[in-house]
């Protein structure tokens, strides 16, 4: 979704955004949580910071309010921007979008 290849309807994603994925934080197949200091170091390399606000969002609001959850147990300045990509695409300027590899939304 984030690069525009997956199944999901919109392609894309927000300019400037970071793609952490919730897989990075959750181990489905076990069904845990991964250890606060792997998911410490995934939030590292991804570059956030506990001294700026963290919005998260994807298409549903389900991804991101996990990433959300983990963020603000974190001691992170989390919020989520419940519109996602679907009201992204609709409403940004065209400069603060990434359309998917096919061009479009």
């Amino acid at each position: 979704e984030y690069i525009g290849e997956a199944s999901g309807a919109l392609y894309g994603h927000i300019r400037g955004a970071v793609n952490i994925p919730v897989d990075a934080m959750y181990d489905w197949k076990s069904n845990k949580w991964r250890s606060t200091a792997a998911i410490e170091e995934t939030f590292e390399e991804a570059g956030l910071s506990r001294n700026r606000p963290v919005i998260v969002y994807c298409s549903t609001s389900l991804r991101s309010s996990m990433i959300w959850w983990v963020l603000k147990r974190m001691n992170y300045d989390a919020r989520v921007y419940f519109g996602g990509w679907p009201e992204w695409v609709v409403r940004a300027p065209d400069d603060l979008k990434v359309l998917g590899r096919n061009g479009v939304a």
